[in-house]
């Protein structure tokens, strides 16, 4: 059954435009197909850590892990936690690389102008002035990759 469930992870990770995938996200998606034959997260996971063909990243605990609301919320948004891979045999470019950095600061920005958007009425004066903060810091990244990924195409 293992390699099975692993071969049906294999087009979404084909197709997967910045190469990695949330391992959740590909779990949630074998549940839908596979109703109860699909494996727990944790054993998915450590499935696609035992098989050649997959590479994983691990990152540290994103802020909202505590709050179940807050991850659904999140996830809604794109925003999974926990483990992602890719395949081995898809290495991205360096072309590449710079335009899923580039997505990922536009989406950024882009939240955070819904999240602003969408600000309740009565949102403290001092919470306004941080998520305004936040969107310059964020359009300040973006222009600095821009800048960064320029000048590197130069050198």
């Amino acid at each position: 059954m293992g390699k099975e469930i692993l071969d049906q992870i294999i087009a979404p990770l084909e197709k997967a435009p910045d190469f990695y995938l949330p391992i959740k996200l590909l779990w949630k998606g074998l549940k839908r197909l596979n109703k109860s034959e699909t494996p727990s997260l944790d054993v998915l996971t450590a499935l696609i850590s035992c098989d050649e063909r997959f590479v994983i990243e691990y990152s540290g605990k994103a802020p909202w892990e505590d709050s179940p609301d807050d991850i659904e919320q999140m996830e809604s948004m794109g925003y999974y936690t926990g483990p992602k891979v890719r395949l081995k045999s898809r290495i991205p470019s360096q072309k590449d690389v710079e335009a899923i950095a580039l997505k990922q600061a536009q989406k950024i920005i882009d939240n955070l102008v819904k999240a602003y958007e969408s600000r309740p009425k009565d949102l403290p004066e001092a919470s306004e002035a941080e998520l305004l903060e936040a969107m310059k810091r964020a359009k300040k990244l973006k222009e600095n990759l821009e800048l960064s990924f320029k000048k590197g195409k130069n050198e």
